[in-house]
C-alpha cells in the first residue's frame, strides 16, 4: 500500500472508504469519523475529532465539517422514533456560529467536536409529518454553533440500518485498504485526495468538497462536483454539504473582511447529477451587518436549495467561513437576487 504514514488525511480517507462498504450510511459520516456516543428517544450525542483533515487554514474547524455533523446529529435524534433503516429527508436547517477561541473548557479533549442534539415536537399528523430537532455543538468544551433542523420521514423499501458505531468499541476504526483492493469510484476519491494533497492546500476539506466560490461584484458562485466523496447513502448530495455550500458562496460574495454569523437553508429537491451549482448575491451590506441569498441548482436546473445568510463586519477567532479565488463572470441566475 501507496501510504505515507505522516498523512493522516490520507489515512482518514483510506478508512472512511473501508467504514464505507458497510451497508447503511454514507462517506462523508465515515471519513469524518463520526462517533454515535448517545443515541436515545429524542435525543442524541454525536462527535468527531478535530484533524488536518476537518480544519480550515486558520487551522479552526471547518465549517463543512461542522454542517455535517449537525445534520447526523440532529436526525439522531429522532432515530428512536424512526427507526435506523427508514430514510429521511432535511427540509431546513439553521445554525449560528460563535467564536471558538480560549483555552479547552473544563476537562474536554482539545479535539473533541460534539454535538448535542434533541428532538422538538412535530408538525400535525398528516402524510408529509415535519419533526423538529436542535442541536448545540461544543468544541473542546466550548460552545461553537448552535443550530435547528426540520426533517421528514420518507416512505419506501427500508435501506440497511445505519451502523450508529461509538468511538473505541470494536470495530469502530475500519482497517486501511490497499490501492490494489479499490474499485473504481474508491480510486477516484483516493486520487482526488493526492491531487489535493499534491497542490499543497491548507484547507484540505473545502477543496475535497469542491467548496471554493468564485467572486465577483458583490455576487459569488461555486460549482460542487457529486460523488462517492460528497454523496449520502442513496446517492445524493450530503445535506450538511448543500448547507455547506451555500455558506461558503455567500461569504465569498460579501467578501472577506465579513464573518460568517449564521446561515438558513431549504432543501427543495435532492442534489442530483454530476454538479450542483450555487450562486449568491448581497441582500444588504451595511456598517455593521450584512446579509446574502443563494439559490443552488442542479444541471437540468432543478432548484435544490435556497439559502439566507447574515454576517458581521470584521474577521473573528473561529471564523468557520471558507476561502475564495478567482473572478465570477456574468450574472446570477433570475431569482437569485441583484447587487
Amino acid at each position: 500500500m501507496n501510504l505515507n504514514p505522516s498523512s493522516s488525511i490520507l489515512e482518514q480517507v483510506l478508512r472512511g472508504l473501508a467504514g464505507n462498504r458497510q451497508p447503511g450510511w454514507n462517506f462523508p459520516g465515515n471519513f469524518l469519523r463520526l462517533s454515535f456516543d448517545e443515541v436515545e428517544k429524542g435525543r442524541s450525542r454525536v462527535s468527531l475529532l478535530a484533524g488536518p483533515h476537518a480544519v480550515a487554514a486558520d487551522g479552526q474547524l471547518e465549517q463543512a465539517a461542522l454542517a455535517v455533523l449537525a445534520d447526523i446529529g440532529m436526525a439522531a435524534s429522532l432515530r428512536r422514533e424512526v427507526g435506523q433503516a427508514r430514510r429521511m429527508a432535511t427540509v431546513q436547517m439553521s445554525l449560528s456560529f460563535m467564536a471558538d477561541a480560549g483555552p479547552p473548557s473544563g476537562a474536554a479533549p482539545a479535539d473533541l467536536v460534539e454535538a448535542c442534539s434533541t428532538a422538538e415536537g412535530a408538525t400535525a399528523e398528516t402524510g408529509a409529518r415535519q419533526l423538529f430537532t436542535r442541536t448545540a455543538i461544543r468544541h473542546a468544551g466550548r460552545l461553537c454553533c448552535v443550530g435547528s433542523a426540520a426533517f421528514m420521514p420518507l416512505g419506501g423499501a427500508a435501506l440497511a440500518p445505519m451502523p450508529m458505531a461509538r468511538r473505541g468499541e470494536p470495530g469502530f476504526e475500519p482497517p486501511l485498504l490497499a490501492d490494489d483492493e479499490l474499485d473504481p469510484a474508491e480510486a477516484g476519491v483516493l486520487a482526488r485526495t493526492r491531487r489535493i494533497l499534491a497542490a499543497g492546500e491548507r484547507n484540505f476539506l473545502a477543496r475535497f468538497w469542491d467548496l471554493v466560490p468564485q467572486a465577483g461584484e458583490q455576487r459569488a458562485a461555486c460549482t460542487l462536483e457529486n460523488g462517492l466523496h460528497s454523496g449520502n447513502r442513496v446517492g445524493h448530495t450530503q445535506g450538511g454539504i448543500v448547507l455547506a455550500l451555500a455558506g461558503h458562496t455567500c461569504r465569498a460574495a460579501v467578501g472577506a473582511d465579513w464573518t460568517l454569523a449564521g446561515i438558513s437553508g431549504w432543501y427543495l429537491s435532492p442534489g442530483r447529477g454530476r454538479t450542483l451549482r450555487a450562486e449568491a448575491a448581497i441582500l444588504h451590506r451595511g456598517s455593521s451587518t450584512a446579509a446574502c441569498r443563494c439559490e443552488i441548482r442542479d444541471e437540468e436546473g432543478r432548484l435544490v436549495m435556497h439559502a439566507v445568510s447574515s454576517h458581521v463586519s470584521g474577521p473573528l477567532s473561529g471564523d468557520v467561513s471558507g476561502h475564495v479565488t478567482g473572478h465570477v463572470t456574468g450574472h446570477p441566475r433570475d431569482g437569485a437576487g441583484a447587487a
